[in-house]
């Protein structure tokens, strides 16, 4: 199967979430245009419009009534679009119908994404629901998963070829807000929250599986907290025991996160792919999620009772031992990881202030946290008697000037407005 991409030189389609193609099937040339939708981890939802071709060239007109028509210069279009990249695979469909009234299609598709001189290796498999419920579709490839060793990704063959187009390597992923409106309901606000997280998840683990950079497992063990905290965030809407049976496997995947020379396996196992298939077919139903209030009202009570389980573990400060201050920086991470999550519902000013004093909690007890693991480290090691002495004195002082400092950014948060007001 041959199917050739097509933009303009600025790449305008790209910009607008769009890739259009033309593909030959056998002895015939279809020509499509996806854009819209929505993608969730493993799921990609996107409005489609197909054509039949004559000879593998484009027929615009026949888009007339679609999103291209609508883009700046579209009576011009056709003037400025070629070819950037192609997409060379050898595709094996089967056609299962698990239950009465579903149909799916399954493809195996192995080849290569090509541009010019460069190419990126395919070899995956999709799974298209044709009728029936979307949920058919996971619960066929939780199947499938039992059987057949699988690796979950949310790269597109579009997005491949732009990487090749740009000689992209692939970089670590960053977390990114999640786009959350005010007047979302509670689970819209979980979709888009889950989704931002899944989004990292997995991108980070492309990464780990064809780079080196560190970088890729520090913001992989990012991604697996963020999602966490938006399970745990969102777990009454969502369905208490349905999140309780979920965070339980990506806990043992953060654990093994925390070993590099486990993480590989983590990431390659069927705990993990079944993982992110039940956080996608979460977010595919997350809408129909209902809670009377809306997004707004129910993240601040979420962060209200956030910040009160803070205050409690952090009373008497100085005073607590390592133990405790460990439940406090473990609070203080839920309460950042939750505004993050819905800081765009919140004054912009508000919630960059209150956010920066949080960072530095987090990052005083972080310090402080190092430190002790430090000193149980220099133990172990059995170093001369004048060294480890020497480093042992070194460690607790780093170790109370950390705490003095997480103390001060304890106080000030406690003085400083909450961005989502008092009740």
């Amino acid at each position: 199967m041959l199917a050739l991409y097509f933009d303009t030189p600025d790449e305008l389609l790209a910009a607008h979430g769009m890739a259009l193609r033309v593909r030959r099937e056998g002895q015939r040339w279809v020509q499509a245009l996806k854009g819209g939708g929505r993608s969730g981890g493993a799921l990609h939802a996107r409005d489609e419009w197909e054509a039949r071709s004559a000879d593998g060239s484009l027929d615009l007109a026949r888009l007339r009534h679609t999103p291209l028509a609508g883009l700046p210069g579209a009576e011009r279009l056709h003037e400025r679009l070629s070819v950037l990249f192609q997409v060379e695979v050898e595709r094996t469909t089967w056609l299962a119908r698990p239950a009465r009234g579903v149909k799916l299609e399954v493809a195996l598709d192995v080849g290569a994404v090509r541009h010019a001189d460069a190419s990126d290796a395919v070899s995956e498999v999709e799974i298209e629901c044709k009728a029936g419920p979307d949920d058919a579709a996971f619960e066929f490839a939780g199947r499938l998963l039992a059987q057949v060793p699988l690796v979950p990704s949310a790269v597109t063959k579009a997005q491949r070829g732009y990487r090749l187009v740009h000689g992209e390597q692939v970089q670590p992923a960053h977390a990114q807000p999640a786009t959350v409106e005010p007047d979302m309901s509670v689970g819209e606000g979980a979709s888009a929250v889950l989704a931002a997280a899944l989004a990292q998840l997995l991108a980070n683990a492309e990464g780990i599986a064809t780079g080196a950079d560190p970088e890729f497992v520090h913001q992989l063990r990012v991604a697996l907290r963020r999602l966490r905290s938006a399970l745990r965030v969102f777990r009454r809407p969502l369905g208490k025991f349905r999140v309780r049976e979920l965070r339980a496997p990506l806990r043992g995947i953060t654990r093994q996160a925390g070993r590099a020379r486990d993480l590989g396996r983590a990431l390659a196992s069927r705990g993990f792919a079944r993982a992110v298939l039940e956080v996608a077919r979460m977010l595919h139903a997350a809408p129909a999620a209902t809670d009377a209030r809306g997004l707004r009202d129910y993240m601040a009570a979420r962060l209200r009772k956030a910040e009160r389980a803070l205050r409690r573990v952090s009373a008497s400060f100085e005073t607590l031992d390592a133990a405790a201050r460990h439940r406090v920086r473990i609070d203080a991470k839920r309460l950042r990881y939750a505004l993050d999550a819905c800081a765009g519902l919140f004054p912009r000013k508000r919630v960059k202030e209150y956010g920066a004093v949080l960072a530095r909690l987090q990052d005083a007890l972080g310090d402080a946290n190092d430190a002790r693991v430090g000193a149980g480290l220099l133990q172990r090691l059995r170093a001369p008697r004048a060294l480890a002495t020497a480093g042992a004195a070194c460690l607790v002082q780093q170790e109370n000037e950390a705490r003095h400092r997480a103390s001060l950014a304890l106080e000030r948060l406690l003085r400083t407005a909450a961005p989502w007001g008092k009740r």
